[in-house]
């Protein structure tokens, strides 16, 4: 029992050890770009406008969680839109921290796997919501 507890130690260390250098190399990009001068204008902002876009942003992925859930229930039924929004959420996070937006789909089946979706599932829904998400942009 300690063993497993150890390794769940060792793991939550990398996991932050990732997320720090991740976030480090984002800071120093930024940083080096002059981004920090695109912050400034964020204070022109008010704040019913960005309670505004983060209410559309959380209900966005929410949208696209239950996507993920229905694209999910066919095989698994006890999977929820709760849990199809975070692994949406951790597909974003890593969308927008990877160059080419790359990171996406690797962290979309990281996020399943989390919620023991084995990988045969994984890949089924994804081509679905892929798929329905180009006939849609075809069709709009």
């Amino acid at each position: 029992m300690n063993k497993k507890v150890n390794s769940k130690i060792i793991f939550y260390i990398i996991n932050i050890f990732i997320i720090i250098l991740v976030s480090g190399l984002t800071i120093y990009k930024i940083v080096k770009e002059n981004g920090v001068e695109t912050f400034s204008h964020i204070k022109n902002i008010s704040l019913i406008s960005l309670l505004v876009l983060t209410t559309i942003y959380f209900i966005n992925n929410y949208l696209d969680g239950v996507v993920i859930a229905l694209a999910v229930k066919e095989y698994k039924k006890d999977f929820s839109a709760s849990e199809g929004f975070v692994i949406n959420s951790v597909g974003g996070l890593f969308s927008a921290i990877t160059p080419l937006k790359v990171g996406y789909l690797p962290a979309i089946g990281y996020a399943y796997s989390r919620f023991n979706v084995d990988a045969e599932t994984v890949i089924k829904s994804m081509a679905k919501t892929s798929y329905t998400y180009q006939i849609w942009c075809l069709l709009i």
